[in-house]
């Protein structure tokens, strides 16, 4: 699983720049998708990419708590928290569609 890591958190410094509390976060989340998918392994044939998407969204929420993160201290905890969420949509949006496509 390695692969998949490396490549979404290249992708994550082209698309929204380097940072260090955003490379954290993004191993986090790709940390608890692994764990999803061990778990969950055997469903990708009889799950569509919709309910994948549902299942690894809902399982990382839960994961993941945003107060361990330092939030920049100009931003409302508000945008703080849409700015996370964008970031486990896109790492989940690309892990889909690289690496767990059921098509």
């Amino acid at each position: 699983m390695t692969d998949f890591k490396d490549f979404t958190s290249n992708d994550l410094n082209i698309r929204y720049g380097k940072s260090k509390e955003r490379h954290k976060i993004s191993m986090d989340i790709l940390n608890v998708i692994d764990e999803w998918r061990v778990d969950n392994e055997s469903l990708y044939g009889t799950m569509s990419d919709e309910d994948i998407r549902k299942s690894i969204t809902t399982y990382v929420n839960n994961k993941i708590d945003i107060s361990n993160y330092d939030r920049p201290k100009f931003l409302p905890p508000f945008v703080w928290q849409f700015i996370i969420s964008q970031i486990v949509k896109y790492i989940i949006k690309i892990l889909i569609e690289k690496y767990i496509n059921t098509k």
